[in-house]
């Protein structure tokens, strides 16, 4: 029997951005099954349209040193157009199992003007994950993530792990702000 292997946006991330970190039975699974096809295509997408020269934290760390050079600390995500889709839960359905139950996930992707922050906001209905990433593979610290227009504000020292929320409905924009 083979065991299952757990994969996330975490792991789709990597995969296409930096194979080099998913170990390696998530890699060889990755490269060989085809049904996260539709999300490849679009980190694949993402990563040949970035074209940020500098890092994310190369730009926090000169403003702080250089008064004249301008950095937000708030970033506004938008969504990105026509990547929305509906994929269906990976579960094994027993024959005792309830044929009225299906669950789906709705995911919806943010990106920034720069591209320099992603985040994949996927809502099982009665709540939500949020993965954050940075285009250059680097720990975000100490910011806040806005939800609007649900208003909802959480605090978090880093994005190593998805943020788990109650929001069962989908944001049309979100805040990032870094504090000082």
């Amino acid at each position: 029997m083979q065991n299952k292997i757990n994969i996330n946006e975490s792991d789709l991330f990597r995969f296409v951005f930096f194979p080099d970190k998913l170990t390696g039975d998530k890699m060889e699974y990755l490269s060989n099954k085809n049904i996260y096809e539709k999300e490849m295509k679009f980190f694949n997408y993402l990563k040949d349209s970035m074209q940020s020269d500098l890092a994310f934290s190369v730009k926090r760390k000169l403003a702080d040193k250089i008064p004249a050079y301008s950095f937000s600390r708030m970033f506004e995500l938008h969504p990105k157009k026509s990547e929305n889709y509906k994929r269906k839960n990976d579960v094994l359905v027993l024959a005792a199992s309830s044929p009225d139950i299906t669950h789906s996930v709705t995911v919806k992707t943010f990106l920034d003007e720069e591209q320099n922050l992603l985040i994949k906001f996927l809502n099982f209905g009665d709540h939500s994950k949020v993965y954050i990433f940075s285009s250059h593979d680097e720990v975000l610290t100490n910011f806040k993530i806005k939800f609007l227009p649900q208003n909802i504000e959480y605090s978090l020292n880093d994005n190593t792990e998805p943020l788990k929320t109650d929001i069962t409905s989908d944001p049309d924009l979100i805040r990032v702000e870094f504090d000082s």
